[in-house]
């Protein structure tokens, strides 16, 4: 139908002339076309069924100038409304999200640890025997475990990182690092007054009694575990916040 067709050519005069922008076109006068029959068939004059298939597209001219790109129309899904898809960005699902915060939470676990080690095997060293080869070994045991545990935790978590560093979320993805974060919100409190007291604990071992390598060697553990508690709580509620910021697509 020329009136269509005058339409569609308007609708169209300002998006790039490609292969598939003149597909979307002709698509979208079939689809047009044939809701045009159906407001006939149901008894409808042709100015009637004309606007009333202009007014199911109303709105298009304004998407199609601001996607400025390739559009592919859909036929018609209901009576009074015209179905516009085009291919959107990729984004984080949430069986996505699921694999990352597990991830994320060996993650935690194996980068506290791992400086947890490095700062027990630390003070391993103060109270060892250089003379005696097994005291050196209490040293080096935990450094190395902990450096193992750093590399292997960082490695791991990156490989399942990078695919989705820069991607937006859907709403569900988002919706739901909202909700961890705020179910977690009690453990990360708890998790940093522990980490708090038993770094104030060490401090106060070590100043009453800093002659002593055994409290040394306490305040060295203390110390840990409190870094320990501070950095896995703050690795994990820094995860959940990573995709509840991210921008959402829907």
């Amino acid at each position: 139908m020329d009136t269509l067709k005058t339409y569609l050519a308007d609708l169209y005069q300002d998006l790039p002339d490609t292969p598939a922008n003149r597909k979307a076109k002709a698509e979208l006068l079939d689809a047009m076309t044939t809701f045009y029959n159906r407001q006939l068939k149901q008894g409808k004059s042709e100015d009637a069924a004309l606007g009333a298939t202009i007014k199911a597209t109303a709105g298009m001219k304004t998407r199609l100038a601001e996607v400025h790109a390739e559009t592919i129309a859909k036929p018609f899904a209901r009576a009074e409304a015209v179905t516009h898809q085009h291919k959107s960005a990729p984004a984080v699902t949430l069986k996505q999200a699921e694999t990352f915060w597990q991830a994320a939470g060996t993650h935690a676990l194996y980068l506290a640890g791992g400086v947890f080690l490095l700062i027990v095997g630390s003070g391993f060293t103060i109270v060892a025997d250089t003379e005696n080869d097994f005291s050196m070994m209490a040293f080096f045991i935990p450094a190395l475990l902990g450096i193992a545990a750093l590399v292997t935790g960082s490695k791991a978590f990156k490989a399942v990182r990078r695919p989705l560093r820069h991607l937006p979320v859907t709403a569900a993805v988002n919706e739901q690092a909202s909700a961890r974060r705020a179910a977690y919100h009690r453990r990360y409190v708890i998790g940093q007054w522990v980490g708090i007291v038993s770094l104030v604990a060490a401090f106060f071992i070590v100043s009453i009694n800093d002659s002593d390598n055994e409290s040394t060697f306490l305040m060295a553990t203390l110390i840990g575990l409190g870094v320990f508690c501070l950095v896995y709580v703050h690795s994990i509620d820094h995860q959940y916040r990573r995709l509840a910021k991210r921008r959402v697509v829907d």
